[in-house]
């Protein structure tokens, strides 16, 4: 039988973990991260965990589990998917994962990995996409009772000047009725997310 070497190899290199992201829980989630990631555009970041996603997951561990059981949640940039799927192992339902299309092979991975294809679905949600250009997938669900994001801020020259930040909060405004957007503090960055949401009014 033929074996794609070149494939073996690439796999080879993919890390795998297991994060205790609630030990009260004891909830444990399995990553896959792909260093190897050479994707376009936009996906450049979406093949590890970042620091503002742990933290993200620290505080809705302190959210009372009523509070996330059965509500809808969409997740934007998700990246590996990690703060959306625990969101779903909390119980909220339904969870939308998204991230640019480049992104959604290794998400989707994930998911698998964690057995939560009954709970999590996968769509590319471009930020500051127009409401009507909306996936079906988010379309179905909007206005989501929660709109998630984490270490989405990175891109911005000035936080005077707009950036991919504004199109990050048209979009969690358009989809949830409420939003948790956790920013890392690089600099400028915190800065810049501010000028943002006071742009956004």
């Amino acid at each position: 039988p033929f074996v794609d070497l070149g494939n073996m190899s690439r796999e080879s290199r993919l890390w795998t973990k297991v994060l205790e992201v609630d030990t009260e829980r004891n909830i444990k989630i399995s990553l896959i991260e792909d260093p190897t990631s050479d994707s376009p555009g936009d996906a450049w970041c979406a093949w590890c965990l970042w620091p503002a996603a742990k933290v993200l997951m620290a505080y809705l561990s302190t959210m009372e589990d009523p509070l996330l059981k059965q509500s809808s949640v969409l997740e934007l940039g998700s990246g590996c998917g990690a703060v959306g799927m625990y969101a779903a192992m909390r119980g909220a339902h339904p969870v939308v994962l998204s991230d640019v299309n480049e992104a959604l092979p290794l998400l989707k991975r994930n998911v698998v990995a964690n057995h939560l294809g009954s709970r999590c679905v996968t769509c590319a949600v471009p930020w500051g996409t127009s409401v009507e250009r909306l996936a079906a997938e988010v379309q179905c669900h909007r206005p989501f009772d929660l709109v998630l994001a984490a270490d989405c801020s990175y891109d911005f020259v000035t936080p005077e000047l707009p950036s991919s930040i504004d199109a990050l909060l048209a979009t969690a405004r358009a989809c949830g009725k409420r939003a948790l957007i956790c920013v890392s503090r690089r600099k400028n960055e915190v800065e810049a997310f501010i000028a943002a949401a006071n742009r956004a009014g």
